[in-house]
């Protein structure tokens, strides 16, 4: 009786492998709960205005609308151009999809919380003229620092030395402390 031969590991990894992605290739997805079913697509095709928005982005026709507007005035205030143009736009694509369907478009509460996250730049890039009108107080509140560091400086220099707080007298060498009567034995 023969022993059957054993592939080497590598062989069977590659032969796994291309299975795999054979099956990924002839299955179709399953949508999420956002897209639609291809039964769905095909028969409202024609309820989406013509654009780059259409229900293969799991939009509404009214999302899709919204979308397409927004992505017109995006193109027309801030016109992509260059090696990664192409790149850009596709990612442009994905915002708009992203803010229409989260509901994040017109939403004046959330922008107005995440107008503050930019890396502390906000202030520098939309309101300066608040930045310039407030630098004077910054400079005179480090000035009045300043002053009060340099007052508490004088105090503590003007101040007499250690020893001379300490009770002592400097003409006789004794400090002036008291020492309790158990500590004398052991001072002597």
């Amino acid at each position: 009786m023969r022993k059957p031969t054993r592939r080497p590991p590598l062989d069977r990894l590659h032969e796994h492998t291309q299975t795999k992605r054979t099956t990924k290739r002839t299955t179709a997805h399953s949508p999420s709960l956002s897209e639609p079913s291809a039964g769905e697509t095909a028969a409202r095709a024609a309820d989406y205005p013509i654009g780059h928005f259409g229900p293969e982005h799991g939009l509404t026709p009214a999302q899709a609308w919204e979308a397409q507007q927004l992505f017109n005035r995006a193109n027309r205030r801030r016109p992509l151009r260059g090696p990664g143009a192409q790149a850009r736009a596709a990612l442009r694509m994905a915002g708009i999809i992203a803010a229409v369907k989260s509901g994040r478009v017109g939403n004046r509460a959330w922008g107005r919380r995440m107008h503050g996250k930019r890396g502390g730049q906000v202030m520098a890039r939309q309101a300066r003229h608040h930045l310039r009108a407030i630098a004077p107080l910054g400079s005179q509140a480090a000035a009045v620092k300043r002053q009060e560091k340099k007052a508490r400086q004088e105090t503590h220099d003007a101040l007499p030395r250690l020893g001379e707080r300490a009770g002592a007298m400097p003409w006789t060498g004794e400090t002036g402390v008291s020492w309790p009567e158990e500590w004398q034995e052991w001072r002597e």
